[in-house]
């Protein structure tokens, strides 16, 4: 069952405040069968409206990524990776530092392969999970570079 697991990533990824409100989003099939049939993604159960009508394309891209991770979650076991191709072209910065923490504190086990075209996005991902102690190791296809920053900082608690 996906539900529950889209939920809580829905939820911690779609904010809408920068106190982290997440919105959370359900997956509903009208017709109210075991089998689902015709998907919607609603913000309530007792809502039929499709949330995709009237989401930004960035929210929409968090949607997106939500539903593959808690597809990650309940069935893969066997994969070690996961890679994602600049999943944050579209976020705003909110929603790009909640998809961070998810990565960081609920697939810790794997090794997360991203893809950005943006600095600033590998300089704040590198920068929350040196933070936190977490290895990085940055790629550079266009420059044919590749180095491991260290973390050189002490971080207060």
């Amino acid at each position: 069952m996906i539900t529950i697991p889209f939920y809580l990533y829905s939820g911690k990824i779609l904010q809408t405040h920068q106190a982290g409100l997440g919105q959370g989003i359900f997956i509903k099939d009208p017709t109210g069968e075991d089998e689902l049939k015709n998907v919607r993604l609603v913000s309530n159960w007792d809502s039929d409206h499709d949330i995709l009508n009237t989401m930004s394309s960035g929210q929409i891209s968090a949607v997106v990524i939500a539903l593959t991770l808690a597809l990650h979650r309940v069935y893969s076991t066997k994969f070690s990776s996961i890679l994602i191709d600049d999943p944050v072209q579209t976020m705003d910065d909110i929603n790009m530092s909640s998809l961070v923490e998810v990565l960081r504190n609920d697939f810790r086990e794997k090794q997360i392969i991203l893809s950005t075209h943006e600095d600033k996005v590998t300089r704040y991902f590198t920068y929350k999970y040196l933070k936190h102690n977490e290895g990085v190791k940055i790629i550079n296809i266009m420059q044919r570079k590749e180095y491991t920053p260290s973390n050189k900082y002490l971080y207060g608690s």
